[in-house]
């Protein structure tokens, strides 16, 4: 017997373990979130944290203005979300990343089927999301080792 996996299903363009994405940049440590806040200007209302990571002074986990720093960047992040969905065709060790259209993105965890309703157009990708896609990867530097496709994919978390 097999280890079991959880499913996927997105429409996006592969890239094999090892791509360098903007966003693998030490800076980043392969966080999209933060490079996406990064490349659009995103500004905290005050910083928490040093440049290491460590709380700055006069800061804790406990401190109230904490909420209003997450909450600052969640409402950022709503009125500017990323224009992709990762997801990863591996696992967390060795990950390959599909680069996907947003909304087009279907799991499942292991032994918990998910029906899908092809004839119900679940499977249509407009020819602008596809523009949208590939503008990014070009706005971004992204060299694209193939065309968009349908990916069916495994996860081993």
């Amino acid at each position: 017997m097999g280890q079991s996996t959880d499913g996927q299903i997105s429409y996006g363009v592969y890239f094999e373990e090892g791509f360098e994405f903007p966003w693998s940049e030490d800076k980043y440590e392969g966080d999209i979130d933060d490079w996406w806040r990064d490349v659009n200007g995103y500004k905290p209302p005050f910083e928490p944290f040093t440049e290491e990571g460590h709380w700055a002074e006069g800061f804790s986990t406990k401190d109230p203005r904490m909420k209003e720093y997450h909450g600052h960047r969640m409402s950022w992040d709503e009125d500017n979300p990323i224009p992709v969905e990762l997801v990863n065709a591996c696992s967390c060790d060795y990950p390959e990343w599909i680069v996907s259209i947003p909304g087009t993105v279907t799991r499942c965890n292991r032994g918990y089927p998910t029906q899908l309703e092809p004839e119900n157009g679940e499977f249509d990708v407009s020819k602008e999301d596809i523009e949208n896609l590939m503008a990014f990867f070009e706005k971004y530097g992204i060299e694209c080792p193939s065309k968009p496709a349908w990916y069916l994919s495994s996860y081993l978390g």
